[in-house]
């Protein structure tokens, strides 16, 4: 038994808690048979079948288009008609995973707080029918200790990862502190069917990714690039390939993956591992999100090249390039929302006007799926984060954002800014120290730098001029006191001083078509040279964060001019459902 103090100040509480005897004997007979402790209470691993495994060489030289588009089924009447009340709370949702359109079902990842001293976490699957909103049952899977990062990828918040199968017969679950088991259960059941580590013996032995083809074979990829699929429950491994970097992408009807080699795109057949066609895009160097359209005639990737980062797209029957243009960064998730737009991210791209034309927020605290069984965007969220969550879905754009952009492709709203305009950057106004002219300098082309990874262009006859008007340091009247982090640990008082930067945006005639303002003061924690003195390498301290954010500061991506006056996109825009 162990007691522990638990409660915010003044109203804490003594409380008693009894250690669970057999989670430690499990532990610890794991231990003491040289397997892993965190898994001890989850059923026992199958060994990895690698004896028949076809290890298939790496691609070599141009290959025979043969890839024909590979569609999503119709959807099994009208999905989401009403939204669907979900068990639990809308804090506890992990992921949204759904069946093929024409079986029509979801599958929701929950995980309640852990409770008590313990910090293993329950998990627990339940299933809906996307037709007519009914429970279908759900099933506890495993409890297990969730880390505060993936596995691997320092600063990136922890997820549940997990795939369904496309009948939604079984639902696949990476486990969370590791990354390195995957355990399969039947959904109508709710009982374990296998868990195995499919590259126990490679590298780190992490799982990347995975992803069912079918109810009885998934797809694996190993931190070295080791693309396996599996025949399951035998966990027998039927064919490898060692080339793939970054997180490949399977067809709406899971026929074809798209695996990128570190310069292209490798079109494999999945089932075989057939190499059945290529996509180039010169310069190209990673591949951050890729997704296939829902008719399988597209495919779009955002690409890290030596332009920047560029989302393209390819004909996916013929392998031809059809078009790309500059994106900012927007996460590793890629949805198509119809044939003229792409959602990367939170943004949603025309894929016509070449714009991000909005950006969209959940009504309350939830999750949005990643996939989608109809092409609307599904989401489960409830403003009050106790509250049970509903799922929805949206059709994107929203009638407000589809307007104004239908009006700026009709020609009947000005474009005032967009992408692949010409901009002139302008730094003024006061500087540390006696060397202006560098300091402005240094703004300026960390500012054109900005500019164009956004994909606007920079001419010194651009009729737009970004101006960056820097204002004289201010002492703002105040007093901060700062504590030393070392040997002497002494307490040093300075006064606040405030740095204002206004960028504006002006047009040909001198019209200001938008502008932003930033006041720059000492942060709470800083590194300070004290050569000069703590006050004056405070000061310099400031400046140094005024010339970062002009450095950075852009206007929206669009300005467009309509009868209500200058619009910015893209639009920030909270979900409501289509309901």
């Amino acid at each position: 038994c162990v007691a522990y103090v638990k409660g915010e100040p003044m109203k804490k509480s003594l409380l008693f808690e009894a250690l669970p005897a057999d989670r430690i004997a499990a532990a610890l007979k794991a231990v003491r048979e040289g397997q892993d402790a965190d898994t001890a209470s989850m059923p026992t691993v199958k060994a990895a079948d690698w004896t028949a495994v076809k290890e298939l060489p790496a691609p070599a030289g141009a290959v025979e288009w043969k890839a024909v588009a590979d569609n999503a089924p119709a959807a099994k009447g009208v999905l989401g008609k009403t939204p669907i009340p979900l068990t639990g709370k809308a804090a506890n949702v992990q992921r949204i995973l759904f069946s093929r359109p024409d079986i029509g079902q979801a599958a929701v990842l929950v995980v309640p707080e852990a409770a008590g001293l313990s910090a293993r976490q329950q998990v627990r699957v339940e299933r809906y029918d996307l037709t007519d909103g009914k429970h279908l049952g759900g099933a506890d899977l495993f409890a297990a200790e969730f880390p505060k990062e993936m596995p691997g990828r320092p600063q990136s918040t922890a997820t549940l990862d997990a795939d369904l199968s496309p009948d939604g017969a079984m639902i696949a679950v990476r486990e969370p502190k590791t990354g390195k088991r995957i355990d399969v259960w039947s959904m109508a059941e709710g009982k374990h069917v296998v868990g195995w580590l499919p590259y126990e013996k490679e590298g780190d032995g992490r799982v990347h990714w995975f992803a069912f083809l079918d109810a009885k074979h998934l797809l694996t990829l190993g931190g070295v690039g080791k693309l396996t699929l599996w025949e399951i429950p035998e966990c027998k491994a039927l064919y490898t390939v060692a080339f793939v970097r970054d997180l490949p992408a399977l067809s709406a009807g899971r026929k074809y993956l798209a695996a990128f080699t570190g310069s292209n795109f490798e079109v494999l057949e999945a089932a075989t591992g057939e190499r059945v066609g290529q996509l180039f895009r010169p310069n190209a160097q990673g591949a951050q999100a890729t997704a296939y359209s829902r008719d399988g005639r597209e495919l779009a990737a955002v690409l890290t090249t030596a332009e920047g980062l560029r989302l393209v797209r390819w004909d996916a029957v013929t392998g031809a390039v059809k078009d790309e243009f500059a994106v900012s960064p927007g996460g590793n998730e890629l949805e198509w929302c119809g044939p003229d737009h792409i959602l990367f991210g939170s943004t949603l791209f025309d894929l016509k006007l070449k714009w991000p034309i909005a950006l969209y927020t959940l009504p309350g605290l939830g999750r949005a799926a990643t996939t989608s069984p109809d092409g609307r965007y599904w989401f489960a969220a409830a403003r009050n984060p106790n509250a049970p969550p509903l799922l929805s879905a949206q059709t994107l754009p929203d009638d407000a954002t589809r307007q104004l952009a239908t009006q700026a492709a009709g020609g009947n709203a000005k474009v005032v800014l967009a992408p692949g305009m010409a901009v002139k950057v302008s730094v003024q106004g006061a500087a540390p120290g006696a060397d202006a002219e560098a300091y402005h300098r240094d703004i300026a082309t960390r500012q054109n730098q900005h500019l164009q990874s956004l994909g606007f262009k920079i001419a010194a006859d651009a009729p737009l001029t970004l101006t960056l008007q820097i204002q004289p340091s201010r002492d703002t009247g105040q007093m901060r006191t700062y504590k030393e982090i070392g040997r002497l640990r002494q307490n040093i008082d300075v006064h606040v001083i405030e740095v204002t930067v206004v960028a504006t945006l002006t047009d040909a005639g001198g019209a200001v078509v938008w502008t932003q303002k930033n006041n720059s003061q000492p942060p709470v924690m800083a590194s300070v040279n004290t050569a000069e003195g703590f006050q004056e390498g405070l000061n310099k301290v400031v400046w140094s964060m005024a010339a970062g954010w002009a450095g950075a500061a852009a206007p929206p991506s669009v300005l467009i001019r309509t009868g209500a006056g200058v619009e910015a996109l893209p639009r920030s825009v909270m979900l409501t459902g289509d309901h």
